[in-house]
């Protein structure tokens, strides 16, 4: 996760925005699967940034 943390602080703050919108669409548009331990953990550590992401920054 530290990798996508420092992917996003040198972006500009609009494409940040954007891209964490995408992001979020994607995990909408995305059918969980509950039964994969790997896609859970993928999927809450994804939503976590998402929520964090947004929490400071709006």
């Amino acid at each position: 996760m530290d990798d996508v943390r420092e992917t996003f602080a040198g972006m500009a703050p609009d494409d940040a925005d954007r891209a964490v919108d995408a992001l979020a669409s994607m995990l909408a548009a995305l059918p969980a699967d509950d039964a994969d331990p790997v896609d859970r953990a993928t999927r809450a550590g994804v939503e976590g940034f998402v929520m964090g992401y947004r929490a400071k920054h709006t």
